[in-house]
């Protein structure tokens, strides 16, 4: 098995944090008023002296990072949230039947993906567009504000690891580990948070 790191921590925000945090995401992954760029991703690139409603609360959850990742030359992150929804799958599908298919091969842009059933990595999305290179970040961190006590399915899946979800709880990865989501029925929320450093500041910096 190789050698990579995996943290979980559970209750990581104060409840009313929590559900700002939820309120402030909209069902078409917008967060709070702040418009998408016009690079085509649901994605927002965030450096560190911009202000948006989250700020804060996103600010504590990645100072959780630094203790276990080098943020020496950190710049700034992305973020993205998946409402009821995974990599694999846009909102209408989840709208449509309440499920996530596990056939589905939409990915979160809302446009046809490889059929890989969501396994991917945590990349310069638009770089990797433009080069077919990979470049990663500093660490993943997934967040769940919401997950429902009904939820059926929804881990978190990597080669070695199942995650389950639950509802407060922060994950954060080594750079460059493939993942999925399951299929799952019922509610579930996530954010998704790709700090960067100077060696490699992503495209979506630049709209």
């Amino acid at each position: 098995m190789k050698d990579w790191t995996l943290k979980i921590f559970d209750d990581v925000l104060d409840d009313d944090d929590r559900i700002f945090l939820l309120d402030s995401f909209a069902d078409d992954g917008t967060i709070g008023d702040v418009p998408f760029a016009s690079h085509g991703l649901s994605i927002y690139w965030f450096a560190n002296e911009t202000n948006h409603p989250c700020k804060y609360l996103i600010d504590l959850l990645v100072s959780i990072a630094t203790d276990y990742f080098d943020f020496s030359d950190y710049v700034g992150y992305e973020a993205w949230t998946h409402m009821n929804t995974r990599p694999g799958q846009n909102i209408d599908g989840y709208l449509s039947g309440g499920e996530v298919d596990s056939d589905s091969n939409m990915n979160k842009q809302g446009g046809q993906s490889s059929s890989h059933d969501g396994w991917h990595y945590d990349k310069d999305e638009l770089y990797f567009n433009r080069t077919g290179d990979m470049k990663f970040p500093i660490c993943s961190l997934v967040y769940y504000p919401l997950v429902a006590k009904d939820l059926k399915g929804g881990r978190l899946v990597f080669e070695d690891h199942k995650i389950i979800p639950k509802e407060n709880r922060l994950v954060m990865f080594s750079p460059g580990e493939i993942h999925t989501v399951d299929g799952f029925k019922g509610k579930r929320c996530s954010l998704i948070i790709n700090p960067w450093n100077t060696s490699h500041i992503p495209d979506t910096s630049r709209y």
